[in-house]
């Protein structure tokens, strides 16, 4: 696998070269001013730790201190309301991560 690496940074993103939805997050990223990692893998064969941070075996996903987001939409979502205000900022007040909740067992909230 091929990793850029950016400046020392806590947040580590994972996809392939060609992936649509990470340029999604890279953007987002980018707009906060996150330094981060990305690492692109193959597709074709996923590495052991890829296929166990992700639990659908997509990409892309971010790992963030030992935690991971997947669904580039939910890491977006998570990164406007933890980065610092820009422009595009969701407004304040509680939210849920949706993303997630394809991770959490059927069990009701």
């Amino acid at each position: 696998s091929y990793v850029e690496k950016r400046e020392m940074s806590s947040y580590k993103l994972v996809s392939f070269d060609l992936c649509p939805y990470v340029q999604r997050s890279v953007i987002t990223l980018e707009e906060k001013g996150t330094p981060y990692d990305i690492e692109y893998i193959d597709l074709a064969n996923k590495p052991d730790w890829f296929l166990k941070a992700s639990p659908f075996g997509k990409v892309p996903i971010l790992q963030v201190e030992g935690d991971v987001i997947f669904e580039s939409a939910v890491i977006n979502e998570y990164r406007f309301s933890t980065a610092r205000p820009s422009r595009w900022s969701i407004p304040p007040g509680p939210r849920r991560f949706s993303g997630w909740s394809g991770a959490r067992s059927s069990s009701p909230a």
